[in-house]
Protein backbone atom coordinates (compact mmCIF):
# COMPACT_ATOMS: atom_id res chain seq x y z
CA UNK A 1 0.00 0.00 0.00
CA UNK A 2 1.15 3.61 -0.30
CA UNK A 3 1.59 4.04 3.45
CA UNK A 4 1.23 0.74 5.31
CA UNK A 5 -2.05 1.83 6.87
CA UNK A 6 -4.77 -0.68 7.75
CA UNK A 7 -7.30 -0.51 4.97
CA UNK A 8 -10.97 -0.90 5.88
CA UNK A 9 -12.21 -3.20 3.12
CA UNK A 10 -9.96 -6.21 3.68
CA UNK A 11 -8.90 -5.17 7.20
CA UNK A 12 -5.25 -5.90 6.54
CA UNK A 13 -2.25 -3.76 7.39
CA UNK A 14 -0.09 -3.71 4.32
CA UNK A 15 3.61 -3.05 3.92
CA UNK A 16 4.52 0.42 2.67
CA UNK A 17 5.61 0.07 -0.94
CA UNK A 18 9.11 1.33 -1.73
CA UNK A 19 9.77 3.54 -4.80
CA UNK A 20 11.59 0.79 -6.71
CA UNK A 21 8.68 -1.57 -6.01
CA UNK A 22 6.26 1.05 -7.35
CA UNK A 23 7.99 1.00 -10.73
CA UNK A 24 8.04 -2.82 -10.73
CA UNK A 25 4.29 -2.92 -10.07
CA UNK A 26 3.66 -0.37 -12.84
CA UNK A 27 5.61 -2.64 -15.19
CA UNK A 28 3.54 -5.61 -14.02
CA UNK A 29 0.33 -3.82 -15.02
CA UNK A 30 1.79 -3.16 -18.48
CA UNK A 31 2.98 -6.73 -18.98
CA UNK A 32 -0.41 -8.08 -17.86
CA UNK A 33 -2.13 -5.88 -20.44
CA UNK A 34 0.31 -7.11 -23.10
CA UNK A 35 -0.58 -10.71 -22.22
CA UNK A 36 -4.28 -9.86 -22.52
CA UNK A 37 -3.68 -8.40 -25.97
CA UNK A 38 -1.52 -11.35 -27.04
CA UNK A 39 -4.31 -13.64 -25.83
CA UNK A 40 -6.73 -12.06 -28.28
CA UNK A 41 -8.71 -9.80 -25.96
CA UNK A 42 -9.99 -6.47 -27.24
CA UNK A 43 -9.10 -4.52 -24.11
CA UNK A 44 -8.56 -4.36 -20.37
CA UNK A 45 -10.22 -2.55 -17.49
CA UNK A 46 -7.85 -1.38 -14.75
CA UNK A 47 -9.37 -1.77 -11.30
CA UNK A 48 -9.23 1.36 -9.15
CA UNK A 49 -12.01 0.39 -6.72
CA UNK A 50 -12.37 -1.46 -3.41
CA UNK A 51 -9.05 -0.16 -2.03
CA UNK A 52 -6.91 -1.84 -4.66
CA UNK A 53 -3.50 -0.34 -5.38
CA UNK A 54 -4.46 2.48 -7.76
CA UNK A 55 -7.20 4.00 -5.62
CA UNK A 56 -5.15 3.57 -2.45
CA UNK A 57 -2.72 6.08 -3.92
CA UNK A 58 -5.59 8.51 -4.61
CA UNK A 59 -6.88 8.63 -1.05
CA UNK A 60 -5.36 11.10 1.43
CA UNK A 61 -6.85 8.84 4.13
CA UNK A 62 -4.61 5.97 3.02
CA UNK A 63 -1.78 7.72 1.17
CA UNK A 64 0.37 9.54 3.73
CA UNK A 65 3.48 9.64 1.55
CA UNK A 66 5.62 12.78 1.45
CA UNK A 67 7.46 11.94 -1.77
CA UNK A 68 6.38 12.35 -5.41
CA UNK A 69 3.69 9.67 -4.90
CA UNK A 70 1.72 11.48 -2.18
CA UNK A 71 0.57 14.81 -0.81
CA UNK A 72 -0.84 16.99 -3.59
CA UNK A 73 -3.66 15.91 -5.89
CA UNK A 74 -1.26 15.55 -8.83
CA UNK A 75 1.16 13.43 -6.79
CA UNK A 76 -1.63 11.15 -5.56
CA UNK A 77 -2.78 10.69 -9.17
CA UNK A 78 0.77 9.87 -10.36
CA UNK A 79 0.66 6.10 -9.72
CA UNK A 80 -2.55 5.65 -11.71
CA UNK A 81 -1.25 7.90 -14.48
CA UNK A 82 2.03 5.99 -14.74
CA UNK A 83 0.12 2.69 -14.83
CA UNK A 84 -2.12 3.96 -17.63
CA UNK A 85 0.83 5.40 -19.57
CA UNK A 86 2.78 2.14 -19.27
CA UNK A 87 -0.24 0.06 -20.29
CA UNK A 88 -1.02 2.29 -23.26
CA UNK A 89 2.63 2.22 -24.39
CA UNK A 90 2.61 -1.58 -24.22
CA UNK A 91 -0.70 -2.21 -26.02
CA UNK A 92 -0.85 0.72 -28.45
CA UNK A 93 -3.71 2.98 -29.49
CA UNK A 94 -5.96 0.31 -31.04
CA UNK A 95 -6.48 -1.66 -27.82
CA UNK A 96 -9.24 -0.61 -25.43
CA UNK A 97 -8.05 0.56 -22.00
CA UNK A 98 -10.61 1.42 -19.34
CA UNK A 99 -10.50 2.46 -15.71
CA UNK A 100 -13.03 1.20 -13.14
CA UNK A 101 -13.64 3.71 -10.35
CA UNK A 102 -16.20 4.19 -7.61
CA UNK A 103 -18.62 7.09 -7.63
CA UNK A 104 -18.15 7.69 -3.89
CA UNK A 105 -16.29 5.68 -1.26
CA UNK A 106 -19.12 6.17 1.26
CA UNK A 107 -16.56 6.37 4.06
CA UNK A 108 -16.43 9.36 6.45
CA UNK A 109 -12.80 10.06 5.57
CA UNK A 110 -12.97 8.62 2.05
CA UNK A 111 -13.13 10.12 -1.38
CA UNK A 112 -16.46 11.86 -1.97
CA UNK A 113 -18.56 12.03 -5.11
CA UNK A 114 -17.00 15.43 -5.88
CA UNK A 115 -13.49 14.00 -5.38
CA UNK A 116 -14.30 11.14 -7.74
CA UNK A 117 -15.64 13.51 -10.40
CA UNK A 118 -12.34 15.41 -10.23
CA UNK A 119 -10.35 12.16 -10.48
CA UNK A 120 -12.46 10.93 -13.42
CA UNK A 121 -11.93 14.21 -15.26
CA UNK A 122 -8.19 14.12 -14.57
CA UNK A 123 -7.75 10.72 -16.18
CA UNK A 124 -10.25 11.37 -18.98
CA UNK A 125 -8.38 14.54 -19.90
CA UNK A 126 -5.18 12.54 -20.49
CA UNK A 127 -6.71 10.99 -23.61
CA UNK A 128 -5.09 7.69 -22.63
CA UNK A 129 -8.22 5.80 -21.55
CA UNK A 130 -11.16 4.77 -23.66
CA UNK A 131 -13.78 4.52 -20.93
CA UNK A 132 -14.50 4.90 -17.23
CA UNK A 133 -16.58 2.21 -15.53
CA UNK A 134 -18.21 3.72 -12.44
CA UNK A 135 -19.53 1.55 -9.61
CA UNK A 136 -21.58 2.70 -6.63
CA UNK A 137 -19.09 2.45 -3.79
CA UNK A 138 -15.45 1.92 -3.02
Amino acid sequence: SPSGIREPVHRATCKTIEPEEIWRVIGNYASAAARAKAGGLDGVELSAVHQHMIDQFWSPRVNKRTDEWGGSFENRMRFGLEVIKAVRKEVGPDFCVGLRICGDEFHPDGLSHEDMKQIAKYYDDTGLIDFLGVVGSG
